[in-house]
């Protein structure tokens, strides 16, 4: 900015006022620009109103180290811990400075602690910490912090010094690898970690020792363990514990400040497979601390727990209509993967069952045998054959294929995009939500026990099967992920058995908040949020947020969450236009979040909404 003055009278005489109004008009310029600094996409740092450039400090426990020592004449491994902690975050691009309890009463405002088996900590540097975060410091820690009061050894209490900063309850039992054998971490949807970079997963979790329980308090945690398909909660005492036990990770806020807590121990962040994950769980988590508000979009745009039943319609092929007239007595929306030569031969039924609204027929191959590594004469009938047939009985557009046997590779993922189809389901997979696996083609994933595994494998009772389902329902849903049913024409979908299902349909109705989904439907959604993009900048006053629509489509009743985790509160919504009709549906001030909602998006548009702050 250019200030130019002008005077007739001497510039000796006159310094000291044209000095004055040079400063005037610098502090002025300098104020304006102040407030209309935005602070940039929250994957890049800023530096006001919140120091996301603050150093993260990574604590060397001198209290634990002398503890080690005493009890084993050796601290190698925890100083290769903390060192080796510190490589995988600078590999992630997250510098540390390593600091002793010395300088804890010495962090700058508003900075990042992490605080990794800390297990020995006097009263003295535990308040210094807990008054750390109080007055708006962050902190990142795990296992056993504070668990012994100093360093002779002497126990503290269990895990009060936990509990004083989280108010998550200790419960006195422990998770052991020899009673559950491997754990899994699954991540919550719609948790600060869920989705930023990429789909939640779920990861193996590397367990020596066994884990504590803590109650989260009706708080189901941003990871929950599980079984290795992502079925059930591991078990104490041959008991599944309760999903409010289940938990391994969760966030918080004291005072003014923020903390993330695993309760698992920190050689297992450093053997988690990958940069890749080592960055969804860590990383995520690390920067969510550091940002003053973090943005995630609803999994499946307009509602956060969907279910999702379909039947391969095979042998028996006309138990199709019992089941398909009870999903829509119950008004389920439901998926049919229908073997091709079956349909062929009953082409009425097929044709007056694709007329219900609340069903979708998709592709079960043509003769329900071996597809993978045949000939591409084979391939072509079971997949192109297959869609025309359907196509050309019920006269509708078929998306939807699942294959036998559920195998699948890259040549027949190709063929059924060159086909036409728009999305696949498969087996069980590492990633919970629907994803574009393959360039334009979508991957519906299994999670849920489908019934060839309850009677046939399991030989489990009719009452047995329903409250696995509903227990499978429960934990799936309250993660914000997508569950599975799959049932057979031959097994549950025999009208000996359909009363199974009519029992969990009547739990269904009962729970407004589980949404049951064809599979065209979730493509629809997977395709449309990888086309909506939201950016956000801040002023001093204001949050910004950009939300732009890049697909060809209108999109409609697009959710999105909103954590303000650093900040003391949020305002009112302030859209850049009245039409957007957007609004703020749900707000938690004691996690700090705000679910909004916008009823529309124009195709290829972007829309900016504001709101303000208190920090």
């Amino acid at each position: 900015m250019t200030i130019s003055i002008t005077n007739s009278r001497d510039s000796k005489l006159d310094m000291p006022i044209v000095f004055g109004v040079i400063t005037f008009f610098a502090l002025l310029s300098g104020l304006i620009f102040y407030q209309l600094l935005p602070i940039l996409n929250f994957s890049q740092n800023a530096v006001f109103p919140f120091a996301r450039n603050e150093s993260v400090y990574l604590l060397y426990s001198k209290e634990t180290e002398k503890y080690l020592i005493k009890g084993n004449g050796s601290a190698d491994s925890y100083k290769k811990i903390i060192n080796n902690f510190a490589k995988r975050l600078k590999k992630v691009g997250i510098e540390t400075k390593m600091v002793s309890e010395d300088a804890l009463g010495q962090l700058p405002a508003r900075s990042l602690l992490i605080a990794l088996d800390t297990y020995v900590l006097s009263d003295i540097n535990f308040e210094k910490i807990k008054s750390f975060v109080k007055k708006g410091g962050k902190l990142f820690f795990n296992y056993r912090f504070g668990y012994f009061g100093n360093s002779d050894g002497r126990p503290f209490d269990s895990y009060k010094r936990v509990r004083a900063i989280t108010n998550l309850k200790f419960m006195d039992k422990s998770l052991s690898k020899e009673e559950n054998g491997a754990f899994f971490m699954i991540q919550k949807s719609l948790s600060p970690i869920g989705a930023i970079k990429s789909v939640p997963t779920r990861n193996d979790l590397i367990l020596y020792d066994p884990l504590p329980i803590f109650d989260s308090n009706g708080n189901s945690g941003d990871i929950l363990l599980s079984n290795w398909e992502v079925t059930s909660t591991p078990k104490v005492h041959s008991k599944k514990l309760k999903l409010s036990q289940a938990a391994v990770a969760w966030h918080g806020n004291y005072g003014r400040g923020s903390w993330y807590y695993f309760s698992f121990p920190a050689y297992s962040f450093i053997e988690l497979r990958g940069e890749k994950i080592f960055d969804s769980i860590v990383g995520s988590a690390v920067r969510f601390l550091r940002e003053p508000f973090w943005v995630v979009p609803y999994p499946f745009l307009d509602c956060s727990k969907a279910i999702f039943i379909s039947e391969d319609t095979e042998y028996k092929y006309r138990n199709m209509y019992g089941y398909s007239m009870l999903a829509r007595k119950y008004d389920i929306n439901t998926t049919l993967f229908c073997v091709g030569k079956y349909a062929e031969k009953n082409t009425e039924l097929t044709k007056e069952i694709s007329k219900l609204p609340n069903v979708e027929i998709g592709s079960h191959s043509y003769s329900h045998t071996k597809i993978m590594g045949t000939s591409k004469e084979k391939m072509t009938k079971e997949i192109d054959f297959s869609k025309k047939l359907l196509e050309k009985i019920t006269g509708k557009k078929v998306l939807g294929f699942r294959p036998p046997r559920e195998e699948i590779d890259k040549a027949m993922a190709l063929r059924m995009k060159e086909s036409g189809y728009g999305y696949t389901m498969e087996h069980t997979k590492t990633f919970l939500l629907p994803t574009m696996e393959h360039e334009g083609f979508i991957t519906i994933p299994r999670h849920g026990t489908d019934d060839f595994q309850y009677f046939v494998k399991m030989g489990s009772s009719d009452k047995e099967i329903l409250e696995s389902m509903k227990f499978e329902t429960e934990m799936l849903s309250s993660m914000n992920i997508l569950y599975t049913l799959s049932v057979h024409t031959h097994i549950m979908s025999a009208p000996k058995n359909l009363h199974i299902l009519k029992s969990y349909f009547d739990y269904l109705k009962r729970h407004d908040e589980l949404v049951t989904l064809k599979g065209k439907d979730l493509a629809y959604r997977a395709n449309t949020l990888s086309g909506i993009k939201i950016t956000t900048e801040m002023t001093t006053r204001n949050i910004i947020l950009n939300i732009e629509n890049r697909n060809k489509h209108k999109v409609k009743n697009f959710k999105f969450r909103l954590y303000w985790h650093n900040m003391k509160s949020v305002g009112s919504l302030k859209a850049e236009m009245l039409k957007t009709q957007a609004k703020v549906i749900a707000k938690n001030k004691k996690e700090r979040y705000s679910d909004i909602s916008i009823k529309t998006l124009s195709p290829n548009s972007s829309i900016t909404l504001m709101l303000n702050y208190e920090k």
